[in-house]
């Protein structure tokens, strides 16, 4: 399904049904284009959402959308006052795809993400995720929840990155002189860790966030 907003505001309001595989939609904002878009994907739900912007446009949320097993991509501004939720979903093959969702522009703080948790019997390899491509540029606010560590917001861009500390549910993440260069509101409500966190850094350059133990650290380089 595609989807092409040409000119001025618009609402959109989706709903997927519980049993839709491999369902993908795409939606094109023109330049200047504001979509004030309503998400519900559910249960029995795989494929994916994109999201383009042209120049100067906005897509706003202001209900709660719920992302259940589908990858969704925003490449435009996101405002509002509104929460996404990320959650697993459920296949009829007993296995469960989670939802991700991956910020491609810029953030307003209005906007919350709550990040369900990672379910054990959760498809191999995969986890339920928030991937943001230009950390500064986010200025909403996360939850993290479930019990299960693993990657659950994978901040891109930031090889310049060399320490962190988290304190007042603001983590921030400092490069080698401990100048501050990103700082995120994060609430972590994971059950089984004491309301701290995990941080690792990859070979390319991204520092990925999940439910920890930890309220400071160093990010190197992984050796191998």
């Amino acid at each position: 399904m595609r989807l092409r907003v040409v000119d001025g505001q618009d609402t959109l309001n989706v709903t997927v049904p519980l049993v839709n595989e491999g369902y993908k939609m795409t939606v094109n904002l023109a330049d200047h284009a504001k979509l004030d878009g309503s998400w519900e994907l559910n249960n029995f739900v795989t494929g994916g959402v994109t999201v383009n912007g042209g120049k100067g446009s906005e897509f706003i949320v202001n209900a709660t959308d719920i992302i259940r097993g589908v990858a969704m991509k925003i490449d435009a501004d996101v405002g509002g006052h509104g929460t996404f939720i990320l959650a697993h979903g459920q296949y009829r093959y007993g296995m469960q795809p989670p939802g991700t969702l991956e910020f491609g522009g810029k953030v307003a703080n209005g906007v919350h993400v709550d990040i369900a948790g990672n379910d054990p019997n959760s498809m191999p390899a995969t986890a339920i995720g928030l991937t943001i491509d230009h950390p500064n540029d986010f200025k909403g606010s996360i939850t993290l929840h479930g019990g299960v560590a693993g990657r659950e917001v994978d901040l891109k861009d930031m090889a310049k990155a060399a320490s962190w500390s988290f304190r007042d549910d603001v983590l921030t993440i400092a490069d080698a002189k401990g100048h501050a260069i990103d700082k995120l509101h994060i609430d972590d409500q994971a059950s089984g860790f004491n309301g701290g966190l995990a941080l690792s850094r990859t070979a390319t350059g991204d520092v990925l966030v999940s439910p920890g133990t930890d309220f400071h650290g160093l990010l190197a380089l992984p050796t191998s």
